[in-house]
């Protein structure tokens, strides 16, 4: 594999004419394929055998190859319903007009190296400003691979509005804003859903076939309400972890003060500002009860179903229980199951492997429980 010659190859797409102009562009530059992959970042088929003239069929296909695998390319649609390639690093700079997104719900995307951020803290924005990194190109990436999502989510989903740094797509009947937030170092999700467990996965799941080509790691981070017995001068933003949120809410359910990482705060103040990520489990019948029993890593298939369902107005409780949770109690959760329609398990090999390991036996009963239930 000559990977010189490779991304020589590729600069052939991935390049701004007007800073690096090759011969073929006289001939090219009025055409509106041409037109379309540097305008609008597409790239047509039929525009492949232009770029490459002297090389063989074969030839040609083994660079688009590469450039898929790399992420590079995307498949999508274009505005006249044919299949083309989304070239995520030509995307515009700028986004005109996004929308006033200010009273939306907002989730960060924080990307780190592996022990910065610690599972169970909370963090200030100093801290994620000094730890928190984008690669290069992650975020039009991933934008990009949303922008294909987007058009599998439904018929008529309206057109995204994309660029490198700030982005419009909708999942569903959903509006999802993506902006880079540079004062953080992090990606910044706003939308007006008030259950956005469904959109906030979809995001992280196409995160996650991201983060296996780049070795990445993020959590995902929520504001925690402010302490409103400090002084206002004195408070500052505290962010911390879904999970961890979730995980406070579902315990200790009688009282008035719950500690999310740390930090106690109100359980009032906690379902009114962050209700969008809590599980509902005020429900008295859920359609859907979809549990996951697996490795912390190893979630895709169990949390892609439960967005789908949660995008399609299904009212399902999406529950993951992974090794390291469990002695966090989890029995809150069984009346939820008992209050659903359809119980839907998702077990890894390595959970089952664990069921007559020497770990807690909560798993093992759990996991029998939901099996026979089903």
């Amino acid at each position: 594999l000559d990977c010189g010659w490779l991304l020589q190859e590729i600069t052939v797409v991935v390049r701004r004419p007007d800073l690096h102009p090759l011969p073929l562009d006289e001939h090219l530059s009025e055409t509106p394929n041409f037109t379309e992959l540097y305008q609008h970042a597409l790239l047509h088929p039929a525009l492949v055998p232009k770029l490459y003239p002297d090389l063989p069929e074969a030839e040609q296909l083994r660079i688009l190859n590469v450039m898929l695998l790399a992420g590079f390319a995307v498949p999508v649609l274009s505005s006249r319903q044919c299949g083309a390639f989304l070239i995520p690093a030509l995307l515009s700079t700028n986004l005109e007009a996004p929308p006033d997104n200010s009273v939306w719900h907002r989730v960060i995307l924080a990307v780190h190296s592996t022990d910065c951020l610690p599972r169970g803290d909370c963090f200030t924005a100093t801290v994620l400003s000094q730890h928190c990194r984008q690669p290069v190109g992650l975020f039009s990436r991933l934008v990009a691979k949303l922008a294909q999502l987007s058009q599998l989510s439904g018929p008529n989903v309206k057109k995204p509005l994309l660029s490198q740094h700030t982005a419009v797509i909708h999942l569903g009947r959903t509006e999802l804003v993506l902006a880079e937030n540079r004062e953080l170092g992090c990606i910044e999700l706003r939308f007006p859903t008030d259950d956005g467990r469904g959109l906030v996965g979809q995001v992280t799941q196409c995160l996650n076939t991201l983060s296996q080509t780049q070795n990445l790691h993020y959590s995902v981070l929520v504001e925690l309400p402010q302490n409103p017995n400090e002084a206002q001068g004195e408070q500052q933003l505290l962010f911390a972890r879904v999970e961890d949120v979730t995980c406070a809410f579902g315990t200790d359910c009688d009282e008035d003060e719950v500690f999310v990482a740390g930090q106690s705060v109100s359980r009032q103040a906690l379902e009114a500002q962050l209700r969008f990520v809590l599980p509902q489990i005020d429900h008295e019948e859920y359609e859907c009860f979809v549990s996951h029993h697996s490795e912390a890593h190893d979630s895709l298939g169990a949390h892609s179903f439960a967005n789908t369902l949660l995008l399609e107005q299904v009212e399902a409780f999406a529950d993951s229980l992974v090794h390291e949770d469990i002695h966090r109690g989890q029995s809150w959760k069984l009346e939820l199951l008992m209050r659903s329609r359809v119980v839907v398990p998702f077990v890894s090999a390595a959970a089952v492997e664990r069921i007559g390991g020497d770990i807690a036996g909560g798993v093992a009963s759990e996991l029998l429980l939901e099996w026979w239930l089903a």
